[in-house]
């Protein structure tokens, strides 16, 4: 038999319709959900590694935050303490200096005083310069008292001033201080409320996109079944046909289904089985030319005659 012979007739390509996509549900829905719990599980570990790393990076971020703030809290109260122990070490200095100053002056007054004390001791010799050195003496003593009044109350002030300037620049400190501090809470707050929206929206994303592409996944395993499934049960068909004594005519496979090179082999091998059964109906039908129409036999070929051409159908 010849190849020109065993070629089937071809027939117009189907269209591939919607609701024929599930020719085999059990297969095709077995796989697709096989390949969708694999897709879940990928983009499940998926999601997580990115949730998981957003939400360590928040928690590094807010560790940083608060390690910063700690560190600024510790500077801030180093800072006071420096500034309060410096403005107490000026003050003692300040307070020292004014007690070695009113020491040595009162030193030279007690010199000064001596001398002429030692003038009033020779009153009997010299009893007008005793007399005028007590009145001198007695009048250094009361302005030495004057003047030591007077340095006390001095001291007092610029002690006071100096005292009320360090309580002023301790509380001008303090306050810059809990400024920042508060700049720094509030920055923080608002870095901490950015990063969960951020991390919502990427746990959002995430979701949304596990479910297109898992509805994708999906979609696309069906149709991919489909390819398969459909020549699958084409073939299937065409067997229970011939089972049936019943060899019309083939339909192609549509384009883009799978077993194309299977299917060839099956229409060659349907066309084959047409081509010998067209034969067998030429002989029958030389047969029946050459024997007595009113037979017995006759009969007996037209009814083979009537079944072979009922076989072959659009085949003709």
């Amino acid at each position: 038999m010849s190849e020109q012979q065993a070629k089937p007739t071809s027939a117009p390509k189907p269209k591939r319709h919607l609701k024929n996509y599930l020719l085999d549900k059990s297969f095709q829905l077995t796989y697709a959900l096989i390949i969708v719990v694999i897709a879940v599980l990928l983009t499940g570990l998926l999601g997580f590694l990115i949730y998981h790393q957003t939400s360590e990076s928040s928690r590094l971020h807010e560790k940083q935050a608060n390690e910063t703030i700690d560190i600024f809290k510790s500077q801030s109260n180093e800072t006071i303490s420096v500034f309060k122990a410096a403005s107490t070490r000026t003050e003692s200095v300040f307070t020292t200096q004014s007690n070695e100053t009113k020491k040595v002056f009162k030193e030279k007054t007690e010199a000064a005083t001596g001398i002429l004390a030692l003038i009033v001791s020779q009153k009997e010799k010299y009893p007008e310069l005793a007399s005028m050195a007590k009145m001198s003496m007695d009048q250094m003593k009361k302005d030495d008292i004057a003047d030591i009044a007077k340095m006390n109350k001095q001291v007092a002030k610029n002690k006071k001033t100096l005292t009320t300037e360090i309580e002023n620049g301790i509380k001008s400190k303090k306050k810059q201080l809990a400024k920042a501090l508060e700049k720094m809470t509030v920055d923080k707050a608002k870095a901490a409320t950015i990063r969960k929206t951020n991390n919502q929206r990427i746990l959002i994303g995430v979701v949304i996109f596990s479910l297109i592409f898992i509805i994708i996944i999906f979609l696309y395993t069906i149709v991919l079944t489909h390819k398969v499934a459909g020549p699958l049960f084409k073939i299937s068909n065409y067997f229970k046909k011939m089972e049936d004594d019943d060899f019309s005519r083939t339909w192609p496979l549509r384009k883009g289904d799978q077993l194309q090179e299977f299917y060839k082999k099956f229409e060659n091998a349907h066309g084959a089985i047409v081509s010998r059964k067209k034969e067998e109906l030429k002989k029958l039908h030389s047969i029946l030319a050459d024997i007595d129409k009113e037979s017995p036999a006759a009969d007996t070929i037209r009814e083979m005659i009537k079944q072979y051409e009922q076989s072959l159908g659009d085949n003709l």
